[in-house]
C-alpha cells in the first residue's frame, strides 16, 4: 500500500509516494521505494500502482531470498545459448566443483565483497592456476 505526501520546491508544490517493499534481512530495518516530483497526485498513484504491480509479479526477484544457487541456475540457462556445447561443459564444471559448494546456499544480498576476496586468496594459495577465470565466473552472476 503506497502512501502519498504533499512537499514544497522551488517548482512549487510536488507529490512523491513511499510504498513498503519489505524488511532487510540484516539489520531488520523496513526498507522503502519512494519517488517524487510529481505535479498531481493522480499522478504519483499512476506510478505507485506501477511499481506495485512490479513488486507483486511472481516473477519479481525478490533479492532478500534469492540465493547465488538460484541466480546461477538462471544465468546457466541462457549461458548455454551463447556457447559451444565444449565451453558450456568446462564453465559448468567449474560452476559446480569450485563456486557452488562455498556459495550455492548463500542469500545473494549476504555475500559481501570481503568475503569474495577471501575466496579468491584461498584460490591463490591452493595453488589453483585459473583462480582468475574463477573470480571472472562469479562476477558474471553477480552481473
Amino acid at each position: 500500500m503506497a502512501t502519498f505526501r504533499k512537499y514544497k520546491t522551488k517548482k512549487g508544490m510536488l507529490w512523491r509516494y513511499q510504498i513498503l517493499v519489505g524488511t532487510d534481512t540484516v539489520t531488520g530495518k523496513r526498507k522503502y521505494k519512494t519517488k517524487g516530483g510529481f505535479y498531481t497526485k493522480k499522478e504519483a498513484k499512476l506510478a505507485a500502482d506501477e511499481v506495485e504491480k512490479k513488486i507483486n509479479n511472481p516473477n519479481f526477484l525478490d533479492n532478500e531470498n534469492i540465493t547465488f544457487g538460484e541466480v546461477y541456475e538462471r544465468w546457466i540457462a541462457n549461458y548455454k545459448l551463447t556457447v559451444k556445447e565444449s565451453s558450456f561443459h568446462i564453465v559448468e564444471l567449474q560452476y559446480k566443483s569450485r563456486i557452488l559448494p562455498i556459495l550455492g546456499n548463500k542469500k545473494i544480498n549476504q555475500i559481501t565483497t570481503i568475503e569474495c576476496q577471501d575466496l579468491i586468496n584461498y584460490w591463490y594459495s591452493i595453488p589453483l592456476k585459473y583462480y582468475k577465470v574463477l573470480f571472472n565466473s562469479i562476477t558474471r552472476i553477480f552481473k
